[in-house]
């Protein structure tokens, strides 16, 4: 990915089981999982994903209080 382009924070990837699995290996790269979904949709199993950037999580860490000092 370009430098100058930031990622989007959040995706959310719906599809077949092996769309997503494609999604995974190849767009998803730097995302993290954050909730899966399973459902029949017309007799055929849907996924859907919903994934957080990497650096979102690394901000959501760095937000947190270290143990041990007051807020």
């Amino acid at each position: 990915m370009d430098a100058d382009i930031k990622p989007r924070a959040i995706r959310v990837v719906s599809g077949s089981p092996e769309g997503i699995d494609y999604e995974l290996g190849h767009s998803l790269k730097g995302y993290v999982i954050a909730s899966w979904n399973f459902a029949v949709v017309k007799d055929a199993l849907q996924v859907t994903v919903v994934a957080v950037h990497e650096s979102e999580i690394r901000k959501m860490q760095l937000m947190q209080p270290l143990p041990g000092r007051p807020n």
